[in-house]
């Protein structure tokens, strides 16, 4: 329960700096699209210098 409290105020101050304070879920989100976009690139650069 220690660990669940830690979280929920970690998250806490991570919706108190957003603006919008959306949940946290929207931060994986854009790690996962940009992630995407740079795999995408490489890909595009190979291809090219292939």
């Amino acid at each position: 329960m220690d660990r669940e409290g830690t979280t929920e105020s970690t998250t806490i101050r991570d919706s108190d700096r957003a603006t919008e304070g959306g949940p946290p879920g929207w931060l994986a989100f854009v790690i996962v699209a940009v992630l995407f976009l740079i795999g995408a690139i490489a890909v595009a650069a190979i291809s090219i210098l292939t």
